[in-house]
């Protein structure tokens, strides 16, 4: 079995949900290319990835887009371009969406707007939905017992998340869990990625890697900019946190827009991140501003340094565009065929504890 988990840090947890979910499925070869402190649009980057050579695929970024939704635009641009992510994945293959919450999300009356729209597009592209909120709720406190039940402002305890993964892995193995894909659309010939293979013409690449994985990058330095052939709306880019600090400059058909991207700089490590445009950009040219800055600095600017007297400098990886229409309803979908995943990791679950 071949499984694919495209998730945030609740999905690069040491003894978390994906080490019960190895632990269930000892011969699987499970892929996770994770990627920590970022939101659902940067899935768009994934969708160059053959997803029909896996069995399965995990998607989890609820806890994200909940806690940094005012930065990726308006909830209905979100949920169109996470619709149009999951129908694609489930039009190749089985996917499950994990919904995790942060801990002030966990006790409230209902569950938060994009929890409860993320719901709504399992239930439209046809995959499977895991409410873990409902899980850490109901069986949290038989597994992990009196304290916190989160480890984190967006992680329940490793040994909460450990005990659900496990379950997950066994109904995989079971034969009642429907194997195939979904009769959903795909919408891949809506996003285009932009790789460091085709960065490479404005400069060198340099390779970086941890014990998990590798990742390559251009370094950009002021002045220096990347030209697109045609306008396309940007969702976002994949940087090296640790080693960029600058003010981006965007230019488009329809104007120009600018961004700081402030990070510590620490050289000898990285740290990939996915940055999102706020509600997307037409753009054909990114440029990093040098000493002389698009604008002048505030009374109030509480940044030490600026890039001007810092060099500015900006470590790039994939970038995204995306041609669909935000303002597009998501299917509207009955029936409650999306939960029977749910509703057997309960009976487990109920039986253990």
């Amino acid at each position: 079995m071949r499984v694919l988990v495209l998730g945030t840090s609740n999905s690069l947890l040491r003894n978390g949900w994906v080490s019960g979910l190895r632990e269930a499925l000892p011969a699987a070869q499970i892929d996770n290319r994770s990627v920590g402190a970022s939101p659902g649009v940067q899935f768009s980057c994934a969708m160059q990835v053959d997803f029909s050579t896996y069995d399965v695929v995990f998607l989890d970024s609820v806890v994200n887009d909940e806690n940094s939704q005012k930065f990726i635009g308006p909830v209905e641009y979100i949920n169109r371009v996470m619709y149009e992510i999951a129908s694609t994945i489930s039009s190749k293959t089985r996917l499950i969406i994990l919904a995790f919450c942060k801990a002030v999300n966990l006790n409230t009356v209902s569950p938060s707007e994009v929890h409860i729209t993320r719901e709504t597009i399992a239930r439209a592209s046809g995959a499977q939905f895991v409410d873990i909120r409902s899980l850490v709720l109901k069986y949290g406190r038989s597994i992990h017992g009196d304290g916190d039940l989160y480890e984190h402002m967006g992680h329940p305890q490793s040994g909460i998340q450990k005990e659900f993964g496990r379950a997950i892995g066994e109904c995989m193995n079971s034969v009642e869990y429907p194997m195939g894909t979904s009769n959903t659309p795909c919408f891949a010939h809506n996003f285009k990625v932009y790789t460091t293979d085709w960065l490479s013409q404005f400069g060198p690449i340099t390779s970086k890697a941890t014990s998990r994985f590798r990742a390559e990058f251009l370094n950009l330095r002021p002045g220096e900019s990347i030209e697109f052939e045609e306008p396309g709306n940007c969702l976002g880019f994949y940087i090296d946190a640790k080693n960029t600090r600058s003010i981006l400059r965007f230019d488009g058909p329809s104007g120009v827009r600018m961004k700081e991207y402030w990070f510590d700089l620490k050289p000898n490590s990285f740290e990939l991140k996915f940055v999102p445009i706020k509600g997307g950009f037409m753009l054909n040219r990114i440029s990093v501003c040098g000493r002389d800055l698009p604008f002048e600095r505030s009374i109030q600017t509480r940044f030490a340094n600026w890039p001007g007297t810092t060099n500015a400098q900006l470590s790039l990886s994939s970038i995204a565009f995306w041609a669909g229409r935000w303002k597009e309803p998501i299917p509207s979908m009955a029936g409650k065929h999306h939960l029977r995943l749910h509703e057997t990791l309960e009976e487990i679950l109920g039986h253990r504890f």
